[in-house]
């Protein structure tokens, strides 16, 4: 894969303040025993950033930028989907942007019940064989981010 970057992030929140929370909860290997904090980290900011990263770098086909693109939107989209189940939010109040809920992807690319196609959702959106095969193939190494760690320490003034 070449030659690794080194990339070190410290930051340092109040005990008592949201991002605290949000890291601890990140680094709790209780709540997600399947995930270490730089996966539960990059899983985030590449669906958050790495189409924008990769169009503006330059490298990639358009082909490719696309399906990385769909790839984001089906992580974020899913994340949206996570937040309003656990948290039972209405998701129509989101106009239309999570328009099915909870398997909203379980019906894309199956034929309706007269025998039509199921176009309800863009036909470049992979279908759900696909999407499993994407997320089960995802690793973050890959997206050259070598050297990425994250800890924390409390310190007292």
């Amino acid at each position: 894969m070449g030659e690794n970057k080194d990339f070190y992030w410290r930051y340092q929140p109040p005990l008592d303040s949201d991002h605290a929370v949000l890291l601890s909860y990140i680094q709790d290997r209780e709540l997600h025993p399947d995930a270490n904090t730089r996966e539960m980290i990059l899983r985030a900011i590449s669906a958050y950033y790495m189409p924008l990263a990769l169009s503006n770098e330059g490298s990639k086909t358009a082909a490719q930028i696309e399906q990385i693109g769909i790839d984001s939107i089906f992580a974020l989209l899913r994340q949206v989907d996570r937040i309003c189940a656990a948290l039972g939010l209405d998701r129509s109040k989101f106009g239309g942007i999570v328009p099915m809920g909870v398997g909203m992807w379980s019906n894309f690319g199956t034929s309706t019940a007269g025998g039509a196609f199921n176009a309800g959702l863009p036909a470049s959106m992979p279908t759900p064989e696909r999407q499993a095969e994407i997320e089960e193939d995802f690793d973050p190494e890959i997206w050259n981010i070598g050297g990425l760690s994250t800890h924390s320490e409390v310190f007292s003034d």
